[in-house]
């Protein structure tokens, strides 16, 4: 019993001492990685007439999604809890005339 307990109090103490010598070593940061993907093309100054950021083909989806959440959200007008969720469901699920 006495050996198991001196055997357990030194396995813990090399323990500790193995995690005190690598919290002492400095941390190198990792390599930053390079982007695969070309940077966007610069945004007009905000001061040019039509300054908008360019388009891109996912927030034009975004934005026919929200346009057509809040059509639906208007045509359920006061329809409530599942009611409502179920009429949503079919709506959003409809595609456009």
């Amino acid at each position: 019993m006495f050996k198991s307990l001196l055997t357990a109090m030194a396995l813990a103490g090399a323990l500790t001492a193995a995690h005190a010598a690598d919290a002492a070593k400095p941390v190198t940061p990792a390599t930053p990685a390079t982007p695969s993907v070309a940077p966007a093309a610069p945004a007009l100054p905000a001061s040019m007439p039509g300054a908008k950021a360019p388009m891109t083909k996912s927030t034009d989806r975004a934005a026919a999604h929200k346009a057509k959440r809040a059509a639906c959200q208007k045509q359920a007008g006061d329809r409530k809890g599942a009611e409502h969720k179920a009429f949503m469901k079919d709506c959003m699920g409809r595609k456009p005339a």
